[in-house]
């Protein structure tokens, strides 16, 4: 059933795979938070990881640390639990300004709060960039198609 539904979305066998792999290591962080029957919730997870590559053409495995739905049903548990994960790589636990949040929803944007992370806003889902820099993000774009605009609402201080 994930690798179905995996490759309904995805055309390239590397992709399937990395969504494949996504999605039993999503299981496998969060198997003790399951309150639901695990096949709906595969899918659900499968079809996700699915949907975010294809849209992103990104391979999830290039991010060494990240925190996912699938780590925590509250949101704002997830920008910690990332930070938590970075530690090794940097050193120390990143806060404030070393950590971006990238979302397309006013809870997203809003997570990152607690550890004092920048928010970039992405007009991609049901809310508007308007509706979005209502929420102050430290910058809000239509979409990520002008990398060269993404890469700088991630490492600058502050756009709109």
């Amino acid at each position: 059933m994930v690798w179905a539904t995996c490759a309904r979305i995805l055309r390239q066998q590397h992709d399937i795979e990395d969504a494949f792999q996504a999605t039993f290591l999503a299981l496998a962080r969060a198997a003790r938070s399951i309150r639901q029957a695990v096949a709906g919730w595969l899918h659900r997870v499968a079809l996700n990881a699915a949907l975010k590559l294809k849209a992103g053409g990104v391979n999830p495995a290039r991010f060494r640390v990240g925190a996912y739905g699938s780590d925590s049903a509250h949101r704002s548990e997830l920008p910690p639990i990332a930070a938590r994960r970075a530690e090794p790589y940097f050193g120390r636990v990143p806060s404030g300004a070393d950590v971006v949040i990238i979302g397309d929803t006013r809870a997203d944007i809003a997570c990152g709060t607690c550890i004092s992370a920048r928010a970039v806003a992405v007009a991609t889902g049901a809310y508007s960039v308007a509706e979005l820099e209502s929420c102050s993000p430290h910058a809000a774009l239509e979409d990520l198609s002008d990398t060269n605009r993404v890469l700088e609402a991630i490492f600058a201080a502050h756009i709109s």
